[in-house]
């Protein structure tokens, strides 16, 4: 099998709640997908860059077709429910960085109204376990658009710590919006007496503790290697 091939199957995993799981986004997910890229209250809070693109099933099919070749750089989740096992919303880890250990916690549900308390937390609870104790990163951070209220309330809720506010950071249908910079460090993830009683009631476990199937310190550095060698490019014989 090669490097890529390899490192696309970090995350293909399920990640199993109580309630509710995380399956790892394939082919078979490109209607739902598409049914989120179109919904503008969803992605008016999830990810306004991809707001105003209509993408074809096809091509969301090629798409996810072509990233399972490639070293991972993105981790996207449908969250399921477990009762019936209905696609209920979206997770991410966008950005990945192997190099510098961090990446962009993302989180949306297609109807939040609709769904029952904590899911939205055992969802996160799901994300936080997979990149602190498998990926095992330094530093996930959380990006929230300031008209997103309930979203930045729930990060600083479960321990990210606000880095500031980026003024005017995008601009989208010829407005400028501002953008909250969150982040969570591995060692305050250890350290969260909060996260580890959440986690120890909803999903049966403590997340805070490395009890995860983790990634051996071999196979970390030779995805690091793998992820960077894919996206730098060689130097050219000519210079």
């Amino acid at each position: 099998m090669s490097d890529n091939l390899q490192l696309s199957a970090w995350g293909s995993s399920k990640l199993v709640g109580q309630r509710l799981n995380l399956v790892r986004t394939t082919g078979q997910h490109a209607t739902f997908l598409q049914s989120c890229y179109l919904n503008t209250a969803f992605m008016s809070l999830y990810r306004l860059l991809h707001h105003s693109q209509q993408p074809s099933l096809p091509q969301i099919e090629q798409k996810l077709t072509a990233e399972a070749q490639l070293p991972p750089q993105y981790f996207e989740w449908i969250i399921e429910r477990d009762s019936d096992g209905k696609a209920i919303g979206l997770a991410s880890l966008a950005d990945y960085q192997p190099n510098h250990g961090r990446a962009e916690f993302l989180l949306g549900f297609l109807n939040p109204t609709e769904q029952p308390m904590g899911m939205g937390l055992e969802a996160s609870l799901l994300v936080l376990e997979f990149a602190f104790n498998t990926l095992q990163l330094h530093k996930l951070s959380a990006l929230v658009y300031s008209h997103n209220i309930p979203a930045q309330r729930n990060v600083l809720h479960l321990g990210f710590h606000s880095e500031g506010l980026l003024r005017e950071h995008l601009q989208h249908k010829q407005q400028w919006i501002d953008i909250h910079q969150n982040s969570l460090l591995e060692r305050e993830f250890r350290a969260s007496t909060a996260l580890r009683r959440w986690s120890t009631r909803l999903l049966k476990r403590d997340i805070t503790e490395l009890s995860a199937m983790p990634l051996s310190k071999e196979t970390l550095q030779q995805a690091k290697a793998a992820l960077l060698k894919a996206l730098i490019p060689p130097e050219s014989s000519d210079l």
